[in-house]
């Protein structure tokens, strides 16, 4: 290999390698030190010199840092971002999903600063503060299509890298795992789940919700058998790696991002999706047909944990439904430890999304939040309806499906608890905002349409 070579792709190389040491650090039990030093030198190289390849590192590498280096790298890319605004090598630039992100975040800002524990909620906040600083970065610093889907490759790949870590596990076995997420009396087969590097199975499966639309869009729209081959592989190894982690929600979830998959790009998916189902289904562990038939029935402990601490909440929410008791599980917990002492149901947090929300910024925070993925469905299905690129169909189709497989997960999950999902949630808003805003400058006549939409409803026009 050339030295000249070697020099015009040393950004991929460090990438790669990065890629491959955390892993083997992570599935070896090593120290990780050394491959996080070694990332924060990266991160800060990249940031100064090459910002885009700093944040297809960070997709890439998203599941296997820790929160703490996460933050790290967001504050440098922040700080290389104002670099570029300030020498005038970058622009500042925000559409329909960016306004009701700053309006959520406002939401947030206030449940932080009138917390009943400011101190509890410095962190959350300033989590969300990096993590939303991000999403402009991204939707401002991608301006073509290949960066765009190097980022969503990225993305999967390393989505398929946390999917072969939690097979691994599988099949090692040994792993531990706390006797809540298990039902070992009645089937001891079921000792095992999995969580990669999540730490819990219910969180690695919203993570892969929210990327496996990914990996099957490009899956049915590649062209090669090279190509093919690779995303059915990323697609098995998440598939999976999803019924290991024994998360009925993520299972349901998943077949349903399928569906609405299909029904939004190309309806004959809907057919083999089916067929798929009832094989799977047919040939199923045993252990797999009794967690989903007890999925919310009586002799769900699981589900009666759940309703137990809707009940104690929605006592809490008739007090603090205007404002909330401040942002953070840590200052609900102390909240909600008022409350719990009646019923002795003890809960870090609320098991519910929307629930949560609600507790922690208010009935202001709940509607905005709802607000912002009301806009973001919609840009998404414009340019479902009016692109001129296949690809970016297929690519916004399983954008909402794992949206909406994220939300109906939430529903029974505080899905924004762990900050790794945090981040990867505002990161596919970033990518809705990206291809939408990259087909309004391609086609003219979709951004006169949207900017009529726009000024009815009195928001900012596109650009």
């Amino acid at each position: 290999m050339s030295v000249e070579l070697i020099t015009r792709y040393r950004w991929l190389i460090i990438l790669v390698g990065l890629l491959l040491g955390s892993a083997s650090s992570l599935i070896t039990g090593d120290s990780v030190y050394f491959p996080l030093a070694l990332l924060g030198v990266a991160g800060l190289l990249l940031a100064i010199f090459r910002l885009e390849w700093g944040l297809l590192m960070l997709a890439a590498l998203l599941p296997l840092i820790p929160a703490k280096a996460l933050m790290f790298l967001c504050a440098l890319f922040i700080f290389a971002y104002l670099y570029r605004l300030l020498t005038g090598k970058a622009e500042f630039k925000i559409d329909t999903i960016g306004v009701w992100l700053l309006v959520f975040a406002l939401a947030l800002c206030c449940a932080g600063l009138l917390s009943f524990s400011p101190a509890d909620s410095l962190q959350s906040l300033i989590a969300y503060g990096l993590y939303i600083a991000l999403f402009f970065i991204l939707s401002n610093v991608v301006k073509d299509r290949r960066l765009a889907y190097l980022i969503i490759l990225a993305l999967v790949l390393g989505a398929g890298l946390e999917s072969a870590i939690g097979i691994y596990q599988y099949n090692v076995g040994g792993v531990a795992v706390q006797a809540s997420w298990v039902d070992i009396e009645e089937y001891p087969e079921s000792s095992t789940r999995v969580f990669g590097t999540m730490d819990n199975p219910n969180v690695l499966a919203l993570y892969l919700e929210l990327f496996m639309p990914m990996a099957f869009a490009w899956l049915y729209t590649a062209r090669g058998l090279v190509r093919k081959s690779m995303f059915l592989v990323l697609t098995a190894l998440m598939v999976l790696c999803m019924i290991y982690t024994a998360s009925r929600t993520g299972w349901v979830a998943m077949a349903g991002s399928i569906f609405l998959f299909g029904l939004l790009f190309d309806r004959r998916i809907i057919a083999g999706a089916l067929l798929g189902l009832a094989a799977l289904m047919a040939y199923s562990p045993s252990i797999i047909i009794y967690r989903i038939q007890n999925l919310g029935g009586t002799g769900d402990s699981t589900f009666m944990y759940r309703t137990f601490i809707w009940t104690l909440c929605l006592n809490m929410v008739k007090d603090f439904w205007y404002a909330g008791v401040g942002l953070g599980s840590a200052t609900f917990e102390k909240i909600y430890a008022l409350y719990y002492m009646r019923e002795g149901i003890i809960a870090h947090h609320s098991h519910n999304l929307y629930l949560q929300l609600l507790l922690e910024t208010g009935v202001f925070g709940l509607a905005s939040f709802l607000m912002l993925m009301y806009r973001t469905f919609t840009e998404g299905l414009n340019l479902l309806k009016n692109t001129l690129k296949r690809a970016d169909a297929a690519m916004s189709a399983a954008i909402i499906a794992g949206f909406s497989a994220f939300l109906v997960h939430s529903l029974l999950e505080h899905s924004l608890y762990n900050y790794r999902i945090v981040l990867a949630f505002f990161v596919m808003l970033a990518l809705q905002s990206i291809l939408v805003r990259i087909n309004n400058a391609e086609n003219p006549g979709m951004a006169a349409e949207l900017n009529s939409m726009s000024e009815e409803r009195g928001q900012p026009e596109y650009s």
